[in-house]
């Protein structure tokens, strides 16, 4: 088993996939940098269901070195 800060260095995320078809084509329409650092995208996917994408910027706190890229929730609110 690796030592905790060896752990931390790494961020494994998932592509984020539709709620209603799990495709991963997805296009953004537009994005939203919040005051805390996160990103709200408005996506649409290729079956044409549209939802929003949040990629929060938190992995700043595990790893200062660690890469921008945060975690990500997705959102069904139209």
């Amino acid at each position: 088993m690796a030592n905790p800060p060896d752990a931390l260095r790494y961020v494994f995320i998932q592509r984020p996939r539709c709620p209603a078809c799990h495709s991963t084509a997805l296009r953004t329409l537009r994005s939203r940098t919040d005051v805390d650092g996160s990103v709200a995208r408005r996506t649409v996917c290729q079956c044409g269901h549209r939802f929003f994408v949040i990629v929060e910027a938190d992995c700043q706190e595990l790893a200062p070195d660690a890469s921008p890229r945060g975690s990500i929730r997705a959102s069904t609110e139209v």
